[in-house]
């Protein structure tokens, strides 16, 4: 059966937003004194977005609404690490990877914040994300609002209610593996579906080998490369698949930028359109990222994004514009470290941070350019790490006008806050403070418990109209007791395990959407769950939930 990916969220959203052009003057005053701000933020980030997707053949209706609508665009930006949420945490905090902590799934950031967005002193502009994958521990420093199963219509015109300034960061996932081809009206026909992969005009299958990996693209969320590895001959239809997924966001983005502008939205609201990461595409054997080919590469097709800015202050743009055309290299963090200033507030610096070295630090694009050679950081594998303290390997690279550089750093040498880095880095600092990451596996506990599983009450099978409307499960116990939720997914290629902390006895995924349900988690199999109480040492059963 096929699906549609394109303008889901716009299904009833018109009534939404229907009378709101009446209310979306400018829903704050343009004074900001004391640090505060005076423009909303979106931050809209695609997920594996890569700089040479734009283009007039693919994102036609994003340049065109870039040039009408005075937005400026970053064509030598790029990513901080070869997986998402070090990328996102950079981008909302102005903190490199090699400084967060974030090396794995379960690590928290390290060190605060030092652009006061989310919810501290100084602008305090509380930013929320209303997707559930934002519930994860490793944004839990970053002070979100984390509101799952809300919609993007809604969201907007909540903010464009507010008496005063809002931030939203949306993640827009459908560029994420699997790349199923999506045809021009917005459906994409079922794997299953013959000649599924042959309506762009590609040619068949070579032989068997060849339709395995193209089924491994249309329906995996990852493509490991023990999996598989993709020879030169894949990367047409590679990119095929792929691309028709940008087109399908380029006809998406069309739609919310129309709301964006009818609510009124873009005279008070910045709004910034960029990538976590980009996505490797058969160049080097390798389809996917860092956590879903579980081999991350600091190379081209993963660090170099696009980044696009629309902003009401015209002095801002004017400065934007400078950096843009000037052909230095920006990243993540430079963009995380001067939304206090695009926002109208003055920048403000949290605690007795160490000295940051050049190149890791943050520079103000809304300021005079400044070139400075800029890193990325990332781990082997990512948030898909087989053990999320000890990553098979770390890579390091330096950008500057020569060209980058890639070294590997000792995972051993991080944890101790002591990473000394190749001579041709020495110019920038001889020895780098990292902080220790944080999370780690948990001791194997004999049950003994009292424990008992309330929903799901016992193994089984869970399908998607069971958990629309509940996607929670739920324990017996005291409510205002901490416990820690284990979880292991999967098995083979498509594995996970880790743990949650949670305060009462259940945990709310928030609200799923279907095609997430059937791409992300139904892939899975299965996941175990079970519960354990620190402080008493008790731990419930296993509860095995098979995915349908």
């Amino acid at each position: 059966m096929a699906r549609s990916t394109v303008f889901r969220w716009l299904s009833g959203s018109l009534a939404a937003v229907a009378g709101l052009t009446a209310v979306a003057l400018l829903a704050t005053s343009s004074d900001h004194a004391g640090g505060s701000p005076r423009y909303n933020l979106i931050l809209l980030t695609v997920e594996s977005f890569r700089a040479d997707a734009v283009s007039p053949d693919l994102t036609p209706r994003l340049l065109a609404l870039l040039d009408e609508s005075n937005g400026v665009y970053f064509r030598n930006h790029r990513s901080v690490s070869a997986w998402t949420v070090p990328n996102v945490v950079a981008l909302l905090s102005g903190v490199h990877p090699i400084r967060q902590g974030i090396l794995s799934r379960g690590h928290g950031l390290a060190v605060q914040p030092e652009n006061g967005l989310t919810g501290r002193d100084g602008i305090n502009l509380a930013m929320s994300s209303v997707q559930p994958f934002a519930l994860i521990d490793s944004y839990s420093g970053l002070g979100l609002v984390r509101e799952p199963g809300g919609e993007m219509p809604l969201a907007l015109a909540a903010m464009a209610r507010a008496t005063k300034p809002q931030g939203l960061w949306y993640h827009y996932l459908d560029t994420h593996l699997p790349h199923r081809p999506t045809l021009p009206d917005g459906t994409q026909p079922e794997p299953d579906t013959p000649e599924f992969d042959t309506a762009f005009g590609l040619p068949p299958p070579q032989d068997d080998l060849e339709r395995t990996r193209r089924l491994a693209v249309a329906t995996q969320p990852v493509v490991p490369v023990d999996q598989f590895r993709f020879p030169a001959g894949d990367r047409q239809w590679v990119q095929a698949f792929y691309q028709s997924e940008i087109r399908a966001f380029d006809r998406w983005f069309e739609g919310f930028f129309d709301m964006f502008r009818r609510t009124g939205l873009a005279r008070n609201t910045v709004l910034v359109v960029t990538a976590d990461h980009g996505e490797e595409l058969a160049e080097a054997g390798r389809v996917g990222h860092a956590s879903t080919t579980r081999e991350g590469v600091l190379s081209d097709a993963v660090l170099n994004v696009p980044m696009m800015i629309w902003t009401p202050d015209s002095g801002h743009r004017a400065a934007l514009h400078a950096w843009s055309e000037s052909g230095v290299v920006t990243d993540h963090v430079d963009l995380g470290g001067s939304l206090a200033a695009l926002l109208g507030a003055q920048m403000t610096t949290f605690g007795a941070a160490p000295e940051v070295p050049v190149g890791l630090q943050p520079r103000d694009l809304t300021d005079s350019v400044v070139p400075a050679a800029r890193y990325a950081f990332t781990s082997a594998a990512g948030f898909a790490e087989p053990d999320p303290e000890i990553s098979a390997y770390l890579l390091l690279s330096r950008e500057d006008a020569a060209g980058r550089r890639i070294v590997r750093v000792d995972w051993r040498a991080v944890a101790d806050r002591d990473v000394s880095l190749e001579d041709e880095f020495k110019s920038v600092a001889a020895t780098l403070a990292l902080p220790t990451a944080t999370g780690g596996g948990a001791e194997n506990v004999a049950v003994n418990s009292t424990i008992r599983w309330i929903w799901p009450r016992q193994s089984g099978e869970v399908t998607y109209s069971e958990i629309r409307d509940r996607s929670r499960i739920e324990w017996s116990g005291p409510a205002d007791t901490r416990y820690v939720l284990e979880y292991a997914a999967g098995t083979g290629a498509l594995q996970m395990a880790g743990e949650i902390d949670v305060q009462g006895n259940g945990y709310a995924f928030g609200k799923v959407d279907e095609d997430y349900w059937r791409s992300f988690v139904v892939p899975y199999g299965q996941v175990r769950f079970r519960v354990r109480d620190p402080a008493s040492g008790t731990v419930s059963e296993w509860l095995t939930v098979r995915l349908k």
